[in-house]
């Protein structure tokens, strides 16, 4: 681990990037299995320039291509996806392959997330997550009784809505 906890190298890292380009792999552990549940590790990994190495999300190959990461979950344990790791080590071309490959799936022809995810969607789920009354985690410990930082949430929110709706009219008026 890079960070300030749990820090396993003996100094903190500048630029994470940069530190993890300098590998051929990159761990991609999620802190807990979910379906949906996809941070930004596995994104971290392509933005360096290695293979990531995923587990978390099983579903996670919906969004990204299978040929450009090597997901835990396509193997029957632990051992066979290291065989199938050291076999990309060993094999260059299977390694640059894998390297190389578009790291979104294609869907009509184009690369893109599963569920066409656009900032407007994007917007409209973090309002809805915000204003939701239900509490589904429970086991968290974290506890926020007040409403300010609901309504700050949600005027930020409402002031990048505005912008972008500005942002796609300007759009729509030149004709693009």
């Amino acid at each position: 681990m890079r960070g300030g906890v749990f820090n396993t190298i003996g100094s903190l890292v500048q630029n994470k990037h940069e530190f993890i380009s300098g590998y051929k792999f990159n761990l991609c552990f999620e802190n807990s299995l979910g379906l949906g549940y996809t941070t930004e590790k596995i994104v971290d990994a392509y933005f360096a320039h290695t293979i990531p190495i995923y587990w978390g999300n099983p579903k996670v190959a919906k969004d990204f291509n299978p040929k450009s990461f090597v997901n835990v979950h396509d193997f029957k344990d632990f051992k066979e996806a290291l065989d199938f790791i050291r076999y990309l080590d060993t094999h260059d071309n299977a390694y640059l392959d894998m390297l190389y490959a578009h790291p979104l799936n294609t869907y009509n022809g184009k690369p893109r997330f599963h569920q066409d995810l656009s900032f407007a969607k994007i917007l409209e789920f973090l309002q809805n997550a915000i204003e939701c009354p239900y509490v589904y985690h429970d086991h968290t410990g974290f506890r926020h009784t007040g409403t300010s930082l609901k309504h700050a949430c949600l005027s930020k929110l409402k002031q990048m809505k505005t912008r972008f709706s500005r942002a796609q009219d300007t759009k729509i008026y030149r004709g693009k």
